[in-house]
């Protein structure tokens, strides 16, 4: 038997032994020389018998077996390998008797447990086990897969008898008997923090799985290095669904066929190997004829003619297309809640943890948010945990439709979520959001004809520390969501107590900055200013303040920061504008003087396409000569201003309004802006007139400034002037004029009106 393989000769003389002995037949599988190597051979062979019961012929029937033998080996080795799989990642089966509500366990529930298997397996030894925190939830959702026939799914905290708590994740269906009925729960539990390790190690057996199932379906090519000719051994065609002779023969035309995001890395490896040789190992999407894009695993290896000067690439082409879908899925359920399809806690944690390091190295500010839907459990006892799970995702609809793309919106468990709100200003986008969340979640949900309204408790964390990490950023969340059931429910609240009360103060100061031009609430007063030589009055700044209905008078200071945050300011320094020049226009029409009126702007204002359309309907509207209005606007908005904001101030000039740089010094001042840019008077902020006479610094830049505006054709004013030595100072220096409480406190318009008539009270 020089043919056949020396390990099976031993098993080739036994059958054909058996023969010769009834019922003179054998089977024997032996691996045998051939001229494409070793072979699998399956014989069945059988003796045929004369009339005096001698063998007479030996008829054998031989086909090849050597592919079935390979797919075989494959896969006891996936078997092998998945059942040491499943006793690594510590997944253990169970099962649920539903009338005597008795149970079954594998040894690996006992290991998750960490308890001797002589306890017994059912409820009453889980009960024990589980988190009193999650205990009803558990055995509510037991009784309901029991009961309703539904999936029970829940992720649930263990403590052990050495009193250490992991988290579990418990998964079961339903079996019911040939009646119908449901007998038991079959499920499995697993260990959570394994779940990475038993995911990766199920993928590795599945694709183990189907390379052995698919094997017959892998194309083989030869390219030559040095051309473009490609050769495919193989049904390349029908792989790809192309007619016979379909698909491109060349490279250029094969990567022409692969996906226009993975072509650039193709061209790369093919480059490298055309250069340097080497093997491949890389996956990329190919066209098929169908239009659809199918997932290809390309590996290979090049290899030296006999010269050493040529290099051929011999590869094979694996299509993983279903591999990937089933990576994607496996990898979706890990991460994503199976209800509502929200990212679970697992990848909350993750994404938390990255948008800490994006806060520590960037500064990108964000807030995080723990919602609580309140009294669910009541929900679901009484209209059932379908209407409960219809509400869950009602709930993620309308959360998801006031979230941007960039927040993380994630179900933690039962009705709990978390939501990272990234890139914000600040706290009080948090307590907007928050609150508008509540607000969302307050309207009535319309379920299985069944009106249902629920509150929202939420807690907010707004991190001001760089050092802290996910943990506790957790904790403090918690804690402030606490704080939110503990102030009644239906409401938020942040870790801070101040913060809170600060943001809740704010909320109701936007309230009533809604409706307060409306309502009257507004008016100003006017602080005079003087020529320093001759102490003469050249001007009024009108200065808003607010009659607030609950809190009394505010200062601009109090409010003016919110409503520009809030996106009223616009709306608020509009109304002033007009104010002022209606005031004016009255003075100037019984025959008062005051110099101009000077009106703060804001950024908002001078920015808009329509700043000197709107600038002049106000004069026309109050009917005021341009040359009593003097706009006032600071360095930021002087530094920002685009090239149409430029012209149009030009613009407003040539109309005979002056413009002043309000708060000069206290920005980033640039001799640049002021060159390029229309201004009439600079003022000195009140900063630095302060300590004028005290601290030379302060002295220099004073003087500095005026030198300035004195250079540059501009006026000079100085602004908060209280007692003599500062007037002094500036008077000395050539400071052209001034304002302050020595020279003048803001006036209601009664009191300046008495005062520009020359008879003070």
């Amino acid at each position: 038997m020089p043919l056949v393989h020396e390990d099976d000769r031993e098993s080739t003389h036994a059958a054909m032994q058996a023969l010769y002995r009834p019922p003179y037949s054998a089977y024997m599988e032996q691996r045998a020389m051939t001229k494409s190597g070793w072979r699998w051979l399956a014989w069945t062979d059988n003796a045929i018998l004369d009339a005096s019961g001698d063998i007479a012929a030996i008829v054998g029937v031989g086909r090849d077996i050597t592919d079935r033998k390979r797919m075989e080996k494959a896969l006891r080795t996936s078997q092998r390998q998945l059942r040491e799989t499943m006793q690594f990642a510590s997944l253990g089966h169970w099962e649920l008797i539903k009338n005597g509500l008795t149970g079954n366990w594998s040894d690996e529930i006992y290991e998750i447990f960490d308890i001797e298997k002589s306890l017994a397996a059912g409820p009453t030894t889980l009960t024990e086990l589980i988190h009193p925190d999650d205990r009803s939830c558990v055995l509510q959702s037991l009784e309901y897969a029991l009961d309703q026939g539904g999936e029970h799914h829940v992720d649930y905290r263990i403590r052990r008898p050495d009193g250490t708590e992991r988290w579990v994740e418990c998964r079961a269906q339903p079996v019911r008997g040939t009646d119908g009925e449901i007998k038991k729960l079959s499920g499995f539990l697993q260990d959570i923090t394994a779940r990475k390790q038993a995911e990766a190690a199920l993928r590795r057996s599945e694709e183990r799985f189907r390379v052995v199932a698919t094997a017959t379906n892998d194309v083989i090519y030869e390219w030559d290095t040095g051309g473009d000719e490609l050769l495919w051994y193989g049904d390349v065609d029908r792989a790809l669904g192309y007619p016979t002779g379909g698909f491109p023969r060349t490279l250029s035309g094969w990567i022409a066929a692969v996906h226009p995001e993975d072509r650039e890395a193709i061209l790369t490896e093919v480059e490298r190997i055309r250069d340097r040789g080497g093997s491949i190992d890389v996956s990329y999407r190919i066209a098929a004829a169908d239009g659809a894009w199918r997932t290809w695993r390309d590996t290979g290896q090049a290899l030296p003619s006999e010269d050493g000067r040529a290099l051929t690439l011999i590869g094979g082409c694996t299509d993983v297309t279903e591999q990937k879908l089933a990576e994607e899925r496996v990898h979706h359920l890990a991460f994503h809640d199976s209800l509502t399809g929200l990212p679970n806690r697992l990848l909350f944690r993750e994404e938390l943890r990255q948008t800490l390091e994006n806060f520590r190295r960037n500064q990108v500010q964000f807030a995080l948010h723990y919602l609580d839907l309140d009294h669910f459990k009541d929900i679901n006892d009484s209209l059932g945990h379908q209407v409960g799970d219809e509400l869950l995702c009602e709930v993620v609809t309308r959360v998801k439709a006031i979230t941007r793309g960039v927040d993380l919106f994630a179900r933690l468990g039962g009705d709990e979520f978390g939501l990272i709100q990234t890139s914000i200003d600040d706290a009080a986008q948090a307590s907007v959001f928050a609150a508008k969340i509540i607000q969302t979640l307050g309207r009535e949900f319309q379920l299985q004809d069944k009106a249902v309204r629920i509150n929202t408790s939420i807690g907010v964390v707004v991190p001001d520390d760089t050092h802290i990490d996910a943990d506790d950023l957790l904790k403090r969340v918690d804690a402030a969501l606490y704080k939110a059931k503990d102030a009644g429910r239906g409401t938020y609240a942040f870790f801070h107590d101040s913060m809170t009360i600060k943001l809740q103060r704010e909320m109701e100061l936007v309230h009533y900055l809604a409706s307060a031009i409306s309502e009257d609430h507004f008016f100003l007063e006017y602080q005079p200013q003087y020529d320093l030589a001759d102490r003469r009055l050249v001007g009024l700044e009108a200065l808003i303040r607010w009659n607030h209905p609950v809190r009394g008078l505010l200062m601009p200071g109090d409010f003016l920061p919110i409503a520009e945050k809030r996106g009223l300011i616009r709306e608020i320094s509009d109304w002033a504008l007009s104010a002022a020049c209606r005031q004016a226009k009255q003075w100037c029409d019984n025959g008062r003087k005051f110099g101009r009126v000077a009106v703060n702007l804001c950024a908002m204002q001078v920015d808009s396409d329509d700043f000197f359309e709107r600038t002049r309907e106000v004069l026309q509207t109050t009917r005021l000569d341009p040359r009593m209005l003097e706009l006032e606007f600071t360095e930021t908005v002087l530094m920002k201003a685009s090239d149409s904001t430029k012209h149009a101030i030009q613009r407003l000039s040539d109309l005979g309004i002056t413009f002043a740089v309000d708060d000069f010094g206290t920005g980033f001042s640039s001799l640049s802006y002021l060159k390029n840019f229309h201004a009439d008077k600079i003022k000195i902020d009140r900063e630095f007139v302060r300590d004028v006479h005290q601290d030379p610094n302060d002295a220099e830049i004073v003087k500095a400034t005026i030198a300035l505006g004195f250079a540059l054709g501009l006026e000079t004013l100085a602004e908060g002037v209280e007692d003599p030595a500062q007037l002094e100072f500036l008077a000395s220096h050539g400071c052209g004029q001034a304002q302050g409480f020595l020279l003048g406190r803001p006036m209601s318009v009664d009191e300046t009106t008495e005062i520009l008539e020359g008879t003070p009270r």
